[in-house]
């Protein structure tokens, strides 16, 4: 009983061996096939969050070896590899959102490329903080809404009274800050320069935007009411600028401003009209159809 005993256990100490032996082996080729170009070490481990203590994604890790970029591979689980020369490596870390993280390593020896080091590395997240801005039309002082702002690649958006809280951080203050609302001209500023606006905290800052001036242009055809036969001479006025169709009832009128406005057109033997319109930013094109005067009652107004 008891030989059966030992013969159980040796077999089951025999397999973990094994099983040992053929991992230590895979790892040892993986590192000799990622270090096959020189001596090298690899550092490995997981670069997480200091606040979640989650793995932070790959894409928005960068590193730095003595003070030069540096790849680093990650596998599926976030897990990182970093190949090192042997010696003293100066490590920096940085990732968009984090403080970088800055230490140093020492690989003192190679054997067989087999030196791998373990090292956990924490994160802590940027102070982020806060700045509340209003737009205002520089002419009117109207509020201007849902005006669109990039920092970057954050994105804000006004409310519908030209509110906006924008968060930031500490590397978002070199950037630029820039709004973008339609009829209105693009505006840039620094973060920094907007703080420096603010005499207190929590304070709204108003930010005063241009409008564009836009000139346009209306083209059209003048005819008569019932037959639609274009009216040759009609007089075309809008703004205080004129034209004149021509034969085929055709007019132009240029160098317009956008927004509404009232359109005036008279003829000889016809009733003069006025109409409202609202000039857009892009070719407007109308029909005017005038009724000619009643004979009867002109002659009897003469």
């Amino acid at each position: 009983m008891r030989i059966k005993y030992l013969l159980i256990r040796t077999t089951i100490t025999g397999f973990i061996f094994i099983i040992f032996a053929a991992a230590l082996i895979v790892n040892i080729t993986a590192v000799n096939a990622y270090c096959a170009d020189g001596p090298y070490c690899v550092l490995t481990g997981f670069i997480k969050s200091a606040q979640t203590l989650k793995p932070i994604k790959a894409a928005e890790v960068k590193v730095k070896v003595n003070k030069k970029n540096t790849d680093i591979i990650f596998n599926k689980s976030l897990e990182y590899k970093i190949k090192l020369k042997p010696g003293k490596n100066l490590i920096e870390i940085s990732s968009r959102g984090y403080e970088d993280c800055t230490f140093e390593i020492d690989f003192a020896s190679i054997i067989n490329h087999e030196n791998i080091k373990y090292k956990n590395i924490e994160l802590t997240p940027e102070e982020q903080k806060n700045i509340k801005i209003k737009l205002y039309d520089r002419i009117t002082a109207a509020a201007i809404s849902n005006a669109d702002i990039k920092i970057g690649e954050k994105s804000f958006k006004c409310d519908d009274n030209g509110f906006c809280e924008i968060t930031f951080s500490k590397e978002d203050e070199r950037k630029t800050l820039n709004i973008r609302s339609d009829g209105y001209k693009p505006y840039k500023t620094k973060i920094k320069t907007l703080e420096r606006g603010s005499s207190a905290a929590g304070e709204i800052i108003p930010i005063y935007i241009d409008r564009y001036t836009f000139y346009n242009s209306i083209c059209g055809v003048v005819a008569e009411q019932k037959t639609h036969e274009p009216i040759y001479g009609a007089i075309i006025e809008l703004s205080g600028i004129r034209a004149i169709s021509d034969a085929e009832g055709n007019f132009i009128l240029e160098s317009l401003k956008s927004g509404k406005s009232i359109l005036k057109c008279s003829a000889d033997g016809y009733e003069s009209i006025e109409k409202k319109l609202d000039i857009a930013i892009k070719d407007n094109k109308i029909l005017i159809y005038l009724k000619k005067k009643n004979p009867k009652y002109h002659k009897l107004k003469q």
